[in-house]
């Protein structure tokens, strides 16, 4: 599995392969989205089934600035990484940051609402409270309610989420308000790790915004004998995997060979797949016409 875990980032890296791009639909009624953990980046989307560009980060600060009303023609635009899959804001459907009133957090096994009387593991969150500083809240086996909850030391005096980092998770469980249990605020997935949700901000959205997106698959957080590995090509995996043995014998030249070859592997079964289904470049030397016209 750690030889697995040192080469699968390298051979996502290296292209756009088979099984690595998908669609996915994402609803935007905040005016943001935050794509899935699964997710590594964007390669198109419609807006309400309209198709918009994707904008890389700090595009509307420079051109209108942050606090403009943009127009729905910016489409999506890069907001960077950030903790939560909602701010708190938005879990409690409240106007204002400082409306947020938080008592507990709570976790459940991933996609159910069942209270966790133990768990193995830990999760440290840190929050923002009344000075704008960092305060940490821990979330094991030793915390209160058999490890389903905690409670920050002042009751209701953080409104935001800085980071949430997990160790030796278990399985997955999603991070909740007990009093909006059906919003989820981060899955916290099994392993060890930092959550990161990447985000983009949305133009002109509403509670009826849709956002369609064509994405590229990431690599997995955590390997082990369930996970599914969206590269089935064995022999590029072998060729990886003989790479990272001469790359740790300091033979860069035998190393660099078996890359190649895993790469050439990767584009023959991609262009496999894809069939008739390719772009072809067509040149008219008359011009645009069919034939040239008889003169005579």
């Amino acid at each position: 599995m750690a030889a697995i875990e040192q080469v699968l980032p390298r051979l996502y890296n290296l292209g756009l392969w088979r099984d690595l791009v998908f669609e996915t639909s994402v609803p935007a009624p905040h005016g943001y989205i935050s794509l899935p953990e699964d997710v590594d980046a964007v390669l198109g989307c419609t807006i309400n089934d309209n198709p918009r560009p994707t904008r890389s980060m700090w595009h509307d600060i420079r051109i209108v600035g942050r606090n403009a009303e943009l127009s729905p023609y910016f489409g999506i635009v890069d907001d960077g990484f950030h903790p939560v899959l909602l701010d708190m804001k938005e879990v409690q459907d409240v106007e204002e940051e400082e409306d947020v009133v938080v008592n507990q957090l709570r976790i459940h096994p991933t996609g159910t609402t069942t209270a966790v009387m133990s768990f193995d593991g830990q999760i440290t969150i840190v929050t923002n409270d009344a000075d704008e500083t960092g305060r940490t809240h821990t979330l094991n086996q030793a915390t209160g309610g058999g490890g389903t909850t905690f409670e920050s030391d002042v009751p209701d005096d953080f409104t935001r989420i800085l980071s949430i980092t997990y160790s030796d998770i278990d399985q997955p469980y999603d991070l909740v308000d007990p009093n909006f249990s059906t919003q989820v605020i981060a899955t916290i997935p099994k392993g060890s790790g930092v959550i990161r949700y990447r985000r983009f901000r949305v133009s002109d959205a509403d509670e009826n915004t849709t956002i369609h997106l064509l994405c590229k698959r990431g690599v997995p957080s955590f390997i082990d004998d369930n996970t599914i590995i969206h590269l089935g090509n064995i022999n590029a995996l072998k060729h990886a995997l003989l790479a990272r043995i001469a790359e740790d014998n300091a033979d860069v030249e035998r190393a660099t060979y078996h890359w190649s070859v895993a790469t050439q592997l990767l584009d023959a079964e991609l262009d496999a797949m894809r069939g008739s289904a390719k772009p072809v470049v067509k040149l008219d030397i008359w011009g645009g016409g069919n034939r040239p016209y008889n003169i005579m």
